[in-house]
């Protein structure tokens, strides 16, 4: 029988959850495919076209969807927009210098290698997101993800 230390604590951070994600989920976008546009519950304000990955927004989570046959899904985290200037000041650029991409938890391609695998992490997590931001960002677009694909990962 649980407490009632541990049932206060439990709605305290299902309370913070509910807040961070309502702050997250207009940042989630989600690279078209037949699996979100299907999706009820992705908006589709949220939906963008196929694109390059320097072409993702800046300041938001970017979800691509990189094999419908085995299930893999990689998330791009990109925070904020920076401009560069040559020395000469002739030719300026844009670039987002913040940058993280998780590939979510798979198994092995090869029955053989039937190994599953966790999160992967590439880059650095952009200043304006914590970890707190990552940890239910990751959660609730795992839990799209699998929705979409019908279950467990791979």
């Amino acid at each position: 029988m649980l407490k009632d230390r541990h049932i206060d604590e439990n709605i305290l951070i299902n309370h913070l959850k509910q807040d961070t994600l309502r702050d997250i989920l207009p940042k989630i976008f989600w690279e078209k495919n037949t699996l979100v546009t299907h999706n009820p519950d992705i908006p589709a304000s949220q939906i963008m076209a196929k694109s390059k990955t320097d072409d993702f927004p800046s300041e938001s989570i970017t979800v691509r969807i990189n094999s419908l046959k085995r299930k893999i899904a990689t998330v791009y985290f990109y925070g904020k927009v920076k401009t560069k200037r040559y020395a000469g000041g002739t030719h300026t650029w844009r670039y987002v210098d913040e940058k993280l991409r998780v590939t979510l938890p798979t198994e092995g391609k090869y029955r053989s290698h039937k190994q599953d695998y966790s999160y992967y992490f590439q880059g650095q997590l952009p200043a304006i997101f914590d970890m707190q931001d990552l940890c239910w960002a990751l959660d609730y677009i795992k839990e799209q993800f699998n929705t979409m694909t019908g279950g467990k990962a791979a």
